[in-house]
């Protein structure tokens, strides 16, 4: 898809969502001047004649933005409520009050052709008043009918090779131009029949979503680096205001998405001017926004961005796609098909394109059985892949050791099915056990279900409940592809609800307790977890290692970013360590200047932080690898305890009471849908979405947005700005 720069502003896309004051739909207002269709003496309306020698500019059968006319000169449009091509007919519409445009470009010497013919399949009643050539009202040059073919003198255009012809529409009523082919014409010419087929528009409710529509991933590759373009095959009638779209590829052994200062995606000009990307080597995040309205419906092979990647060795794989947001301009969510490439091209990678190696909805699940005072957690694969098992590292974890514990003991193991059973390991403490095997005999194939990976054995320590959880180390399939399965914690005893609020649970001599220093948090909150000794021996405390886990990583997870630690108080300042994965924290640390001494209380061990991931509950429970006295390094047998941490999905709110007005005729007031003070749902539907962007944009000089401030500061910085769309973009 060419591009244009006569009416966009490409700007290298970076790190950081930007936009600029020439993206702004306000510009594209009323465009009109040099190298636009001139109307001047002489421009008329001529009647239907015989015979005549024509030059096709475009019959629309295969019209795109930002494509080629029948010239092979650009065209394109924007701003109209509707700009797009169906069965050869070329429909624009304009709103109340609102401005569009329509350009093509002559390429050639059309100098022995007399008038340019603008043949018409339909319109408006009022299109005369709707549409302009070169500022004239379209009305104007058809002595007031518009409708057959409109005829205009090549004397008075600019009709060199290489000019642009621009069609725009009035700031007036809407008005509708259904256009068969743009021509230019000499001699006599026998009107045209023009094309009446009817594109429907969806009712309220309808999928918008064109039949067949696919997104893809394209990639190039040229030496050692390459491209990857995600490309919409086509956009529906009712527009696209914006996406967000996370690429991945397989294996970046054979190639990578380019990562370094200043390396980012490459967005088209619709979409250059409010855009993001994030790159790592395996994954790729695209997110943009139509902020000045140039797909209207109808486009075909759209291109939405361009991924840097490099090729780091021999072999093949697949870059696929996921879709976050894919809307429309009414804010519809799209349902394209995903289509995967392949890297290099052409090349069949070790897993079919587009197919991810875990199927929809497995889960690895902890299933536990108990009777009497002992028991069994059986681990349990939900539905093997296509591409098989090969093998797997699994790290099971007892919330409440009081209640029960694995059971350890010289020749105590998990056991394996016959699968797995000639190349396995387990390593059991109390609280936590680690399995791990090999299908060395290829014995388990793909599609297989409900498949026994192991067998823990535990043993009942008191009364009450607890829960088992798992998280994954390794997982792989035959073709060494992690697989990323559900994870599904147990209860202990089954279908009891285990006891998670500290002081419940049945102390010990020495408790080890986790403390939240708040227990509920919002959608972007954090807490920190606080892990206590409430009592040390008389031995004293030489050191510990222990590992937090978090039971649901659906509500909260430990952040695993570049530099997340846990901290230590500054007895264990000077000899720590921590890692996280989401679901657990392992903090480790020693005592070396001798710092706690016996009988000491609330001694702090760590903190860890945790944030909020979706709305609900989950339990924080703590285990022990190591927890040992001075001296001779006896174990300290602490009660290990358990908190709950609550996740709060605020209600949402539709805030119009002293709120502002509309922005727009026929919208719904402003509302502020979390309750922040800023109004950033700009149509009063109740979500905040690509369209509020937009009409952010539209509307960011007007009085309804710059007589409320407060209502639409969303930066804080006491202005409404450009800054503040960019910051409503990234809240989406």
């Amino acid at each position: 898809m060419t591009e244009h720069s006569d009416y966009h502003t490409a700007d290298e896309a970076t790190e950081e969502s930007t936009i600029d004051d020439a993206s702004r739909r306000t510009f594209l207002k009323g465009t009109v001047g040099a190298g636009l269709l001139a109307t001047g003496a002489g421009a008329g309306l001529f009647g239907s004649a015989t015979a005549a020698e024509t030059l096709l500019v475009d019959d629309f059968d295969d019209w795109s933005h930002g494509g080629s006319n029948a010239m092979g000169g650009y065209t394109g449009a924007g701003g109209f409520a509707t700009a797009s091509a169906s069965g050869g007919v070329m429909t624009l519409e304009t709103a109340a009050e609102e401005t569009g445009w329509f350009a093509t470009t002559i390429s050639g010497d059309v100098s022995s052709y007399d008038r340019l013919e603008l043949v018409l399949a339909g319109s408006s009643d009022n299109a005369g008043e709707a549409f302009t050539l070169g500022g004239t009202p379209l009305g104007d040059l058809a002595d007031g009918s518009v409708s057959g073919t409109v005829q205009i003198p090549t004397s008075s255009l600019d009709v060199s090779d290489g000019a642009q012809m621009q069609l725009n529409g009035a700031w007036a009523p809407a008005g509708t131009l259904e256009i068969d082919a743009i021509r230019f014409a000499s001699g006599d010419s026998e009107p045209t029949e023009p094309t009446t087929e009817e594109t429907p528009t969806p009712t309220d409710g309808e999928e918008t979503t064109v039949d067949e529509m696919s997104l893809s991933a394209v990639p190039s590759v040229s030496g050692d680096s390459g491209t990857v373009d995600v490309v919409l095959s086509e956009v529906p009638s009712t527009g696209l205001s914006g996406f967000e779209i996370d690429l991945s590829i397989a294996d970046t052994d054979v190639a990578a998405f380019e990562t370094g200062r200043g390396v980012s995606a490459e967005f088209p000009d619709a979409f250059s001017s409010i855009s993001s990307s994030s790159l790592s080597e395996s994954t790729a995040t695209v997110k943009a926004s139509d902020g000045a309205d140039e797909y209207t419906g109808g486009e075909t092979d759209v291109l939405l961005a361009t991924v840097p990647v490099v090729i780091n060795g021999d072999g093949a794989t697949t870059v696929s796609l996921s879709i976050t947001k894919l809307q429309d301009d009414d804010g519809t969510e799209l349902d394209p098909t995903l289509v995967s490439g392949s890297i290099p091209p052409g090349t069949e990678p070790t897993t079919e394109p587009g197919t991810d190696p875990t199927v929809e909805g497995t889960t690895l699940s902890a299933a536990p059985s108990v009777s009497g005072d002992s028991g069994t957690v059986d681990v349990v694969l939900s539905e093997v892949p296509s591409t098989g098992l090969s093998g797997f590292e699994i790290d099971l974890s007892i919330a409440d050791t009081s209640v029960a514990a694995f059971e350890t003991g010289r020749g105590v193991s998990a056991e394996f099915p016959e699968a797995f059973s000639s190349i396995s390991s387990s390593s059991l403490s109390e609280s936590t056990a680690t399995v791990k095997a090999s299908d060395g005999a290829d014995a388990i194939t793909g599609g297989e279900t409900d498949v026994l990976l192991a067998t823990v054995p535990i043993v009942m320590n008191g009364d009450g409940a607890t829960t088992v959880s798992l998280s994954i180390t390794k997982l792989q399939d035959d073709d060494g592809t992690e697989l990323d399965p559900t994870l599904v914690s147990g209860s202990i005893p089954p279908g009891t609800e285990p006891t998670t609020t500290d002081g419940e649970q049945t102390p010990g001599e020495f408790n080890l307790i986790p403390r939240l220093d708040v227990e509920n948090i919002n959608l972007d909150g954090t807490a920190d977890v606080s892990i206590t000794l409430d009592e040390v021996p008389e031995a004293g405390l030489s050191g510990f290692e222990l590992d937090v886990t978090i039971a649901d990583t659906s509500v909260a997870a430990f952040d695993t970013g570049r530099g997340a630690s846990a901290e230590f108080p500054e007895a264990f300042s000077s000899i720590n360590s921590s890692s996280f994965t989401e679901s657990t924290a392992t903090v480790k640390a020693s005592d070396g200047a001798d710092a706690i001494t016996g009988g000491e209380t609330d001694v702090l061990l760590a903190t860890v932080p945790v944030v909020a991931v979706g709305g609900g509950s989950t339990d924080i429970s703590v285990s022990i690898t190591k927890l040992q006295t001075d001296g001779a390094g006896d174990p300290i047998d602490a009660v290990t305890m358990v908190t709950t941490l609550t996740v709060d999905v605020p209600t949402t709110t539709t805030t119009t009471q002293d709120g502002p007005g509309t922005v727009e005729e026929g919208l719904s007031r402003p509302s502020d849908t979390d309750g922040d003070g800023f109004f950033g749902d700009l149509n009063g539907n109740g979500r905040i979405e690509y369209m509020d962007v937009i009409l952010f944009i539209d509307h960011l000089d007007d009085q309804v947005i710059q007589g409320n401030v407060d209502a639409f500061d969303a930066d804080g910085d006491g202005d409404v700005d450009l800054n503040d769309v960019v910051a409503l973009f990234d809240m989406i």
